[in-house]
């Protein structure tokens, strides 16, 4: 007998793998500057200041590592509160598990915030009965 289910957030509940997939690149277009083919392979492992230090040294950008982070973090934030979608099915999934008394939650690493509000804005929060939060 299934006496409750987890969830990770990112990629299995909500389809948010994309803005960390190509933030980089988002962040230069929005420069109006030409992203660099693999960039986001050197991305990736980067913290969000190494990282910060990379677009600036590449891009020529002309603003503080702090800066370029504020102006990351603003992306991620409109991404998850208004653009980022549920993954096709979990709705239904969701439903079905509510339906038949199966508890869900779920775990993330991303904030808070973000989290709640793009669950919520998906319709997909009053469905799990906690969060846990990893970070």
């Amino acid at each position: 007998m299934i006496r409750g289910v987890i969830f990770d957030v990112d990629g299995v509940l909500l389809d948010s793998l994309e803005i960390w997939d190509n933030l980089g690149i988002r962040y230069v277009c929005s420069l109006s500057k030409k992203p660099i083919e693999g960039m986001e392979d050197v991305l990736y492992p980067l913290s969000m200041e190494d990282g910060a230090t990379y677009l600036r040294k590449t891009f020529s950008i002309a603003k503080s590592n702090q800066e370029i982070i504020c102006d990351l973090e603003k992306m991620i934030e409109d991404f998850y509160f208004e653009e980022v979608k549920a993954k096709k099915g979990v709705k239904e999934v969701l439903a079905y598990l509510e339906q038949v008394g199966i508890p869900v939650v779920c775990a993330t690493s991303c904030s808070r915030k973000l989290v709640e509000r793009a669950l919520h804005r998906n319709g997909l929060l009053s469905y799990i009965s906690h969060i846990f939060w990893l970070y």
